[in-house]
């Protein structure tokens, strides 16, 4: 069973607005994750009510804004709560 807390974990120390993960990036943060992570993009919907989204990324203060089955990944944006002051990421930084 895979531990979004540590996902939530994870996310906190990011100090970026946007971060882009392979599903396998998040199985190795979280332990293994239901098939239906792999295809249904309905699974990482931002919703409360679902484990995932409320004690993994939502925990953070992040959201997902793409999903692409196809590819395996997933996109998180920084939107509010806890963990590092978001910095844009870029040259020279």
């Amino acid at each position: 069973m895979a531990s979004y807390g540590a996902l939530a974990a994870h996310l906190r120390t990011m100090g970026t607005l946007t971060l882009r993960m392979s599903f396998a990036d998040v199985e190795a943060i979280t332990g293994k994750l239901p098939p239906s992570a792999r295809t249904v993009r309905q699974w990482w919907e931002n919703d409360p009510d679902k484990l995932q989204a409320r004690e993994g990324w939502l925990a953070a203060g992040y959201e997902t804004s793409a999903v692409s089955i196809a590819r395996q990944t997933v996109e998180f944006v920084r939107t509010a709560g806890p963990g590092p002051r978001p910095t844009a990421a870029g040259p020279g930084r």
